[in-house]
């Protein structure tokens, strides 16, 4: 008796043996590693959710914060509720359900490139397949049209804008795919072809999705992984990147011979060219940030961002009509020495510090973020990327001083222009002759659309937009590199030539940018099996479309581009750093030292804070990046609009004074924040507010205040 039990305790065990080794090896899913667990992990919560009195639970969604239900009344009537997760919250009703769907078969809650919604599968009245989107920032319904006709159930959201949906085929098989919610694309990634009771998507988080089947009484659960590519650099690549670095090298040492005196050191000896200067400007103002944000932003939303980016453009005649001619006639290397000459010494080192706090930090953040973009994507280690930017840069900048930064920078512009302009062509190339149509469809899902007509203050419509052009002027006036750069012209003819260089060059490359951003749309929404499911921001779009997408070469040029920008930013921050200390403070508290020692100064300044920010950049890269970066751009809108108002005050009134503008600049800052911390307002007004405030309080202030005045 007792043998006889024993072997069907055997037998059984090799039942259950034989049938999870049957789903495991029936389950192979393109782009993931499917690995069985080894006990029950999953439990779904939302099913411990109970509904309102007189109501019945249809479907279920949640956030980190809120939890989402369809509820359907005793007459039929479904609609959406919404509670959050905190203890004795009660449920409220959102809004109605459209007419058209009868039959409400799963939910899901994902991003979809702009904002957070809720994506709903069902059916009509007739049974015909529908999916639909609500968007719970605006409360808008939206169907979908898809890629392609299909059937499917959504089961779980994964990586940051995707959703895993089941599809039932015919007999035993079931389609298990990718919904991308930016593209609308759907991706067959393995069908399952064995029988079962039920199949059900969910997770244990965002990237650790989780295949639940259940055959009789036994469930078996199953981790989808995913399965990382080899990326990496080809051998020929990497020889580009270190050719690229050994010519920014030597260009530092070929200028090197020029800086005899801190005139040469700060200002190139006034030799830069219009043309370079103006190249040079963009160089400072775009950001490896920028260049792989921005083609993120308009594949994710819609180009409605570029009509900001012709500031300079139309910020050019104001600076050449009214500030040229004031900078120019005092002949002064930073723009701080204008606010001593109006206001007196305490402003001017207010001005001073305020951008040497903006620019140590701006030059740390910005080494990182792009670093950590290329070690996830060319698996070269984070640390050795920002070593390799800080070295480089901080060498030539040393060596060669301003005159080599403004050159470097037109290499790097040249470089970054053709490698995104390239990409563009290659992609449209690839596509062949359905890339007309699919632009077409993109234009008429609104992909380009420029501007946003509404009074919405909360986005950047159109109202925001005009709102925002008078802060342009703003670095024009009062941002060292900016400044530095049209001042490093002979005159100001070649000063006006630079900022027209500047107002043309920098859309038309801004532009290229957004042009990647769409053909990224078009190509991922072509094939969107090569699409990254596993990227941490959407900024490694199109470092992973140059990794896995571009030719040999081609790779080393655009991966030098990024390089290049995030050196831009790094040589740029070094040489307006040393020209402010050296020039507000050593030699304005110092007057009697010689010039070279004030070089010697200068260049121990550039080769200290170029190691700083190396090592800033390799302590933040430890942190959580993405919350420090929006910090320091919060607190630097707190200031940027202040300052600007008092370089306005200083040129265009004779009543305001310096302690006048000292609390107008005071109140400016407070006013920022009350605008942030009490209101919604889009942070694209931010520089207004802060601007207008400290002209107005700042003027106002002066009337109170009996001081002694400074004219020029």
């Amino acid at each position: 008796m007792e043998h006889t039990r024993r072997n069907y305790l055997l037998t059984l065990l090799l039942m259950i043996f034989s049938v999870v080794t049957a789903m495991s090896s029936s389950i192979d899913l393109e782009g993931f590693r499917v690995s069985a667990l080894s006990k029950i992990e999953i439990t779904d919560v939302l099913t411990e959710i109970s509904a309102p009195n007189g109501l019945k639970i249809v479907s279920r969604s949640a956030s980190n914060d809120f939890l989402f239900a369809i509820l359907v009344d005793l007459s039929g009537s479904q609609a959406l509720w919404t509670k959050s997760k905190q203890e004795n919250s009660n449920w409220e009703k959102v809004t109605e359900l459209p007419a058209e769907m009868a039959h409400i078969d799963s939910m899901v809650y994902q991003f979809n490139g702009q904002t957070f919604s809720l994506y709903l599968n069902g059916k009509n009245e007739k049974g015909a397949f529908g999916l639909w989107e609500f968007n719970i920032s605006n409360t808008q319904w939206k169907k979908l049209q898809l890629s392609k006709d299909a059937f499917v159930e959504l089961g779980t959201p994964v990586g940051l804008s995707h959703v895993l949906y089941k599809n039932p085929g015919s007999g035993d098989t079931t389609e298990i795919g990718l919904f991308n919610t930016v593209t609308g694309s759907l991706h067959e990634v393995g069908v399952i072809s064995f029988p079962f009771d039920s199949i059900r998507l969910m997770n244990r988080s965002k990237s650790e999705p989780v295949l639940v089947i259940e055959q009789g009484h036994e469930r078996k659960e199953f981790l989808l992984e995913f399965a990382k590519n080899d990326t990496g650099l080809h051998e020929v690549d990497i020889m580009i990147l270190i050719i690229y670095c050994i010519a920014l090298l030597a260009l530092g040492g070929f200028f090197a011979k020029r800086g005899k005196s801190t005139h040469d050191y700060f200002l190139g000896g006034k030799r830069i060219p219009g043309w370079a200067s103006g190249i040079s400007i963009i160089a400072t103002s775009t950001s490896a940030i920028s260049l792989l944000s921005l083609p993120a932003l308009s594949y994710a939303t819609d180009w409605s961002v570029w009509p900001i980016l012709l500031g300079p453009l139309l910020a050019a005649p104001f600076v050449i009509i009214f500030v040229l001619p004031v900078f120019f006639d005092l002949n002064i290397t930073t723009p701080y020495e204008f606010l001593e000459k109006r206001f007196g010494l305490i402003v001017r080192l207010i001005g001073s510090c305020q951008f040497l706090i903006y620019e140590i930090c701006r030059t740390g953040v910005l080494i990182v973020l792009p670093s950590l973009v290329l070690s996830v994507i060319t698996g070269i280690d984070v640390t050795h990327c920002i070593i390799v930017v800080g070295i480089v840069a901080t060498i030539y900048t040393l060596m060669g001083g301003f005159e080599a930064v403004v050159w470097t920078d037109v290499l790097q512009t040249t470089i970054m222009l053709g490698g995104v302009l390239f990409s563009v062509v290659f992609v449209f190339i690839g596509l062949g002759e359905e890339a007309y149509g699919m632009l077409s469809d993109a234009i008429g899902s609104r992909k380009l659309d420029l501007f946003r007509f509404d009074l919405d203050l909360s986005s950047l419509t159109f109202v925001v937009f005009l709102l925002y052009l008078p802060t342009v002027v703003n670095s024009y006036v009062s941002h060292q590199p900016t400044v530095q750069r049209y001042l490093a012209t002979s005159d100001r003819r070649e000063a006006k030539r630079a900022l027209w260089s500047a107002g043309v060059i920098g859309p038309f490359i801004l532009l290229l940018f957004f042009a990647a951003g769409t053909s990224l749309y078009l190509f991922y929404q072509h094939f969107p099996e090569r699409m990254n499911v596993d990227m941490n921001t959407p900024d490694e779009l199109f470092a992973w479309f140059i990794i896995n997408e571009l030719p040999v070469g081609m790779q080393g040029l655009l991966i030098g581009a990024i390089f290049a920008a995030t050196m831009s930013s790094l040589d740029s921050g070094l040489s307006s750093i040393s020209t402010v200390i050296v020039t507000d403070f050593y030699k304005r508290i110092r007057k009697k030292k010689d010039d070279d020692s004030a070089l010697r100064i200068a260049k121990w300044i550039v080769g200290l804070f170029g190691v700083m920010g190396t090592l800033f950049g390799i302590w933040i890269a430890q942190l959580d990046v993405k919350y420090l970066f929006n910090m320091f751009i919060e607190f630097m809108q707190l200031l940027s609009g202040g300052i600007a108002g008092v370089f306005f005050l200083g040129m265009f009134t004779k009543r305001a004074n310096s302690i006048g503008v000292i609390i107008g600049l005071v109140l400016s800052s407070m006013c920022v924040y009350w605008a942030k911390a009490h209101t919604n307002v889009s942070f694209y007004l931010y520089g207004i507010i802060g601007t207008m405030s400290s002209l107005l309080l700042g003027y106002a202030s002066s009337w109170w205040v009996t001081r002694n005045q400074k004219s020029i």
